[in-house]
């Protein structure tokens, strides 16, 4: 019964960690999201996807940044 117990906790804390860049930009979290885009697309540089999150996160992120150093 524990063995099962601590299967169920790696497998859970495993898919929480293979989150995609789509979910990182759909969460606001631009950096993480261009970042793993990025590392996917060094490896399959045809993955729709990962082009996708590239072309609509990058203006964003750079909006993002832009934004928090003028206020600071």
């Amino acid at each position: 019964m524990r063995k099962l117990v601590y299967f169920f906790l790696t497998g859970i804390l495993l898919l929480n960690s293979c989150s995609t860049g789509l979910k990182s930009l759909q969460r606001g979290d631009y950096y993480d999201a261009i970042l793993k885009a990025v590392n996917r697309l060094s490896s399959d540089p045809d993955n729709r996807k990962a082009t996708q999150v590239v072309r609509d996160g990058y203006p964003l992120a750079v909006a993002y940044y832009q934004e928090k150093l003028i206020r600071y």
